[in-house]
């Protein structure tokens, strides 16, 4: 007899933390689960209903679940990251009510979301390394959680060894101490450590240790990256967790990224059907007219902020390089001290200069499809804040960048992650962090000129491990490899389930 996966119960939870940037790789891996047959409930938040919807439209197998937060438009900064988190802890008891529900035996009590009354039971938990107390939930229900870490395997090694760092006064250190080390990471200097400073410092410290240790009960974890992109720090981590597990069950470490949009969909490397999306999109029209490799991209990403005077002095020194480029320019990037997002961008700009570069460049302050800008062929170069959602996206196209990390997260560790280690990429020095230094109009110029003029190294490297990545997703690559060991496994415990309640009396 062939088992459907409504027979089988093969019904799993997703749940990621509320932020644009975790919320992308969850969908993402939810599609690929639903394009094996797999019932998902993705687990969103009202301000991000609207956009998960018209993600999944067209997938019957995902099912959205919507938890109220209030949370304006789902903004966050550094600077009210605190009480975004707040919030999110607070979905605890509408999160466990889901859970009851899904696990009722008559599926009408799921009164509020009549589209999962056929389900079966989920068989996991799969939530953020930053949602940890959902692991108390699963052990409630008697079910495994597995986590998923969007970010590097570096970053996941570092938080997974955090309450040691900071057990053995590692951290905090001071900026001139001794640089940390991550087992399979080159040495990381006190300032790069991706831990804030200021006023919010020990709460962000307590944050860490908090799900630092409960990494150590989740089932599995899951990372978005590739095997051959952090051997290194893959094999070291796993063998801590032999170390600290001494013969109980190991939580194996499953990479399964990059969790990027056409990836892990069939044999064709996704840059080639990237191409052929969007094309309408103002942005990829004007990049259809640019010459090859011409075009510098650049994007701080959706939190991170650039001060007015820095915006100026970037234009100037973008402005002086004569490069051609496509700068999205969001609203929430300029920050406390800049423009609101109703003033006029030539305000936020030094005079005259959208009309002396209107032939070589565009502005755009509002949403653009950022892949498929980066696997245009005109896009030679990417100036980025280095959040891992977008160098991961910039290593799958193959366009090497000049790193310009901010204030947030882990952004630093990218950075010399991508510069030292995988030579994809040239920096902005500006003196680690959460550093508010004003990088001058002379080393923008410069490098730009680095990259886009002599920076064949990172560019050939670039495009290679392109290729790896696409391979690594493709059929007998290592992350699809590793994708089958999950779903493989699921298909394990729902058959197990399957098995046991045909066998029970009724």
């Amino acid at each position: 007899m062939v088992v459907t996966s409504h027979q089988s119960g093969v019904h799993v939870v997703a749940f990621p933390f509320a932020l644009k940037g975790h919320m992308g790789p969850f969908m993402q891996f939810s599609k690929s689960l639903a394009n094996y047959g797999i019932d998902v409930t993705f687990i969103t938040t009202s301000p991000h209903l609207a956009s998960t919807q018209n993600f999944f439209k067209a997938q019957h197998k995902v099912h959205i679940a919507c938890f109220d937060m209030p949370i304006e438009h789902g903004e966050v900064t550094p600077d009210n990251f605190r009480i975004m988190a707040h919030h999110i802890n607070n979905l605890r008891d509408q999160f466990f009510e889901l859970m009851k529900a899904l696990f009722a035996r008559d599926g009408t009590s799921i009164t509020s979301l009549p589209s999962l009354s056929h389900f079966g039971p989920p068989l996991c938990i799969i939530s953020d390394m930053f949602l940890s107390w959902t692991q108390d939930v699963a052990d409630e229900f008697k079910i495994p959680r597995y986590c998923l870490c969007v970010a590097s395997a570096c970053y996941l090694s570092f938080l997974y060894n955090f309450p040691y760092f900071y057990a053995q006064g590692l951290i905090p250190g001071p900026s001139d101490g001794e640089p940390l080390i991550i087992p399979g990471f080159p040495p990381i200097s006190p300032c790069d450590v991706p831990v804030p400073r200021g006023p919010h410092r020990t709460k962000a410290m307590e944050f860490l240790q908090y799900h630092g240790r409960h990494l150590r009960k989740t089932t599995r974890l899951l990372v978005n990256s590739t095997y051959e992109l952090e051997s290194g720090v893959i094999e070291s981590l796993q063998n801590i967790l032999c170390n600290d597990f001494e013969g109980n069950q190991v939580p194996k470490i499953l990479a399964i990224g990059p969790l990027l949009e056409n990836f892990a969909q069939g044999e064709q490397h996704p840059k080639e059907m990237l191409q052929v999306e969007h094309q309408n999109h103002e942005c990829l029209q004007w990049l259809g007219k640019q010459p090859i490799s011409s075009v510098l991209y650049i994007c701080f990403g959706t939190i991170s902020m650039l001060p007015t005077q820095q915006m100026y002095e970037l234009a100037l020194g973008l402005e002086a390089s004569g490069v051609r480029f496509l700068w999205l320019v969001r609203g929430a990037q300029v920050g406390p001290n800049g423009l609101s997002n109703d003033e006029s961008l030539g305000t936020l700009l030094p005079e005259g200069f959208l009309e002396r570069t209107k032939g070589i460049g565009l502005i755009y302050s509002s949403w653009a499809p950022q892949l498929h800008c980066l696997a245009n062929p005109a896009i030679g170069g990417f100036m980025t804040q280095c959040g891992w959602n977008s160098a991961i996206e910039s290593i799958a196209m193959g366009v090497p960048m000049i790193t310009w990390p901010l204030e947030w997260a882990e952004q630093e560790m990218n950075a010399q992650f991508c510069v030292d280690v995988l030579d994809v990429a040239v920096p902005i020095h500006n003196k680690g962090f959460g550093s508010k230094k004003i990088v001058g109009k002379e080393e923008v110029e410069w490098v730009i000129r680095l990259l886009m003029e002599d920076g064949q190294v990172q560019r050939s490297k670039v495009k290679e491990l392109s290729k790896i990545l696409g391979m690594a997703c493709a059929p007998g690559g290592s992350s699809r490899k590793d994708l089958n060991i999950f779903v493989e496994e699921l298909h394990s415990m729902a058959s197990i389930k399957f098995t046991d309640r045909a066998s029970s009396p009724i």
